[in-house]
């Protein structure tokens, strides 16, 4: 039994023309929308989880359908590196790779399916690593044994968090 999705008609048209060409703007146009804040109006329907599970199986099916697999993708990027890393001798007598392009870009996709590749994140913001941390008694009796001392550190580390 098909799966039902809580989604208008407008919305589900909206998922099969997005998965014609995955230009949000445009689906949003032939499913029927106004043209106008019609790249606004698309980016909003794309962020609805459940429009995005409806889109995931449609290209899910699509991919089936064509009998594309996962398999299927990484033969083709290895025939890709394969035909495209071969050399040859230009005209000039230079030794040049077929498509030197086309194996940099089908080696990048299978180490990023293999995760090969670590994404570098650069954080620019400071990070305070001295944080205090302040400890209270839970119990009410524990807290006649708190100090001038300890009341004075409380109320610094409360202004400074001001």
């Amino acid at each position: 039994m098909p799966k039902v999705y809580n989604l208008s008609e407008k919305q589900k048209m909206f998922g099969r023309e997005y998965i014609k060409d995955f230009n949000g703007a445009q689906a949003y146009i032939r499913a029927g929308y106004s043209r106008n804040g019609a790249n606004a109006s698309a980016a909003k329907l794309l962020s609805n989880p459940i429009l995005q599970e409806y889109i995931k199986e449609l290209i899910h099916k699509k991919a089936k359908k064509a009998d594309i697999t996962a398999e299927y993708v990484l033969n083709n990027f290895k025939k890709i590196v394969e035909v495209n890393s071969k050399t040859y001798i230009n005209k000039s007598g230079k030794e040049k790779m077929i498509d030197a392009h086309a194996a940099i870009k089908a080696n990048e996709n299978l180490g990023k399916y293999l995760g090969l590749f670590m994404t570098k994140i650069e954080h620019s913001g400071k990070i305070d690593t001295n944080q205090q941390i302040l400890v209270l008694p839970a119990d009410a009796a524990d807290w006649d044994k708190l100090t001038e001392t300890h009341f004075n550190n409380i109320s610094k580390i409360i202004k400074d968090d001001e």
